[in-house]
């Protein structure tokens, strides 16, 4: 996806939060400037919290440490320039001795400026928080504890200018003013159909994200609403036991409906190194299955392997004799099925 879509998705992201009363983390206003060209557009890290509980968006990376007061530093482009040009004239064999020494006197002096430092006070008290855990997007997490995870944090971008609202009775065009207490309704159904009918698919389109976007909210907000262990009502820690069924690739003395090419070669009769193809039943075609590098828990990295292609991917004609397999140019494969049982915390309500 690109870049820019994914930002504008969570800065919706985030002034929906704001309007549900999470306290927002890591907001940057737009620093555009027109007159200049200059492109710097807002964006959100991906931090929130509301009754102690920390929502991290897009963080798959490390986890980190946010708020409180830290020192912002800065790089004085013109002073740094300068400093350049010095080092040039000190490092010159044609410069005399007093030049060299002046210039390097200069350069000791500049140095403390060409990095600007200044105390910045967020406001908002410092909090720890965890990068998102496996394949999720976001997570919540409480005193240290993962509370739920998932995806689909990115497909908002297109409500990033103007928000389609959906309701029971009425279907509403809508844009987000950064100092309002709550969505501004713009347009009713029938004024919206009368001069843009030829924009009801896309205005379908944004009701129907956003309904999503707002069960999004609604889910992140119930959770933040639940006191951790406390209560009937309160969260409960749950062990969850899940199957991981994988398949790898190992070589078979009997035919299979699998091939691959042989040691020997990088590629042969379009069989490419490294790639596992399913044979058609006339065996006349074969078709690419899809790869993947899977680390277990254990820390082993092994190669793995759909069995079943996927339905984008096109077959291509097959030719092979009987003398290709006895000298081991092509080989038969299996499949074999492996499974890894790992344990997962989950938090649920209490019954």
């Amino acid at each position: 996806m690109y870049y820019g879509d994914k930002r504008q998705s969570l800065v919706v992201l985030m002034r929906f939060l704001q309007l549900s009363g999470w306290s927002i983390y890591g907001y940057k206003e737009d620093k555009s400037d027109l007159m200049t060209d200059y492109f710097d557009p807002e964006c959100w890290e991906g931090i929130a919290v509301k009754n102690g509980y920390i929502l991290v968006v897009d963080n798959s990376y490390s986890g980190g440490k946010i708020g409180g007061a830290f020192i912002q530093r800065s790089y004085d482009a013109k002073v740094a320039s300068k400093i350049r040009k010095l080092v040039a004239l000190r490092d010159n064999h044609e410069a005399s001795e007093g030049e060299r020494a002046n210039a390097q006197r200069i350069i000791d002096s500049l140095g403390e400026k060409a990095i600007k430092e200044v105390l910045v006070e967020t406001n908002l008290p410092e909090i720890s928080y965890q990068k998102n855990p496996g394949n999720a997007k976001w997570h919540i997490e409480k005193d240290g504890q993962i509370i739920d995870k998932g995806t689909g944090v990115f497909s908002f971008y297109r409500l990033y200018y103007n928000v389609s609202y959906s309701d029971k009775s009425e279907v509403v065009y809508a844009n987000y003013e950064q100092n309002s207490s709550k969505v501004q309704r713009r347009y009713g159904i029938d004024g919206w159909e009368k001069y843009y009918d030829h924009y009801k698919k896309e205005r379908d389109a944004d009701a129907k994200l956003f309904d999503k976007l707002e069960k999004l909210i609604a889910k992140w907000n119930s959770i933040a609403t639940i006191k951790l262990g406390e209560g009937s009502e309160g969260l409960k820690k749950k062990i969850v036991q899940k199957r991981n069924v994988y398949y790898v690739a190992v070589k078979s003395t009997t035919p299979t409906q699998y091939v691959a090419v042989g040691d020997r070669w990088r590629s042969y009769r379009g069989l490419e190194k490294g790639l596992v193809y399913k044979l058609s039943e006339d065996g006349k075609t074969i078709t690419k299955l899809t790869r993947k590098n899977k680390m277990l828990t254990s820390g082993e990295w092994v190669t793995t392997y759909k069995p079943k292609p996927n339905k984008s991917t096109k077959p291509k004609y097959f030719f092979c004799t009987k003398e290709d397999f006895e000298k081991r140019n092509v080989v038969y494969i299996n499949l074999e099925e492996h499974q890894e049982i790992t344990q997962e915390v989950k938090y649920v309500r209490a019954a």
